[in-house]
């Protein structure tokens, strides 16, 4: 489901659109429902398992963005694990931003969720099925040289 493209916009609250190969060193284009659009690159890419990219403005001494999924089995079900990490001079000028970001990734998971639960029911190929606990999100998230904070789905 996060690499199915195509049907992203049609049910994640975060992204637009994603287009683009997913082999290492390929470029996505990235377009936010807020209008925002990135160019990351594809850092890392394990089928069903991991998908990690890495993204900049304009330097990335000023902001360096590593974006990644990692889908862990957990028994019946899938642990997922979402993080983004900040790096760069600007990131303590973005505390607004990185706060509101954060809010949208634990929309984006529980509409994963959703999607993954909807697709396993109408009986679409093999979905594990992902568990939330709506208060399990443990997050971190510092304003300083580095910010990281990560949205875990259990």
């Amino acid at each position: 489901m996060l690499t199915d493209f195509n049907a992203l916009g049609d049910w994640a609250p975060f992204f637009e659109s994603i287009a683009g190969n997913l082999d290492v060193g390929s470029r996505l284009v990235v377009k936010f429902r807020n209008g925002m659009t990135a160019r990351p690159v594809i850092t890392e890419f394990v089928p069903g398992a991991v998908l990690e990219w890495r993204g900049k403005l304009a330097f990335r001494w000023l902001v360096d963005a590593c974006h990644r999924f990692a889908l862990v089995p957990e028994g019946n079900a899938t642990r997922l694990l979402h993080t983004e990490e900040f790096k760069g001079i600007l990131v303590p000028l973005l505390g607004g931003m990185l706060r509101k970001t954060k809010h949208e990734f634990e929309a984006f998971n529980l509409a994963l969720k959703a999607r993954a639960e909807s697709l396993q029911q109408r009986g679409k190929g093999s979905v594990c099925p992902i568990g939330i606990h709506p208060r399990s999100f443990p997050t971190h998230l510092t304003l300083g040289w580095k910010s990281f904070f990560t949205c875990q789905v259990i």
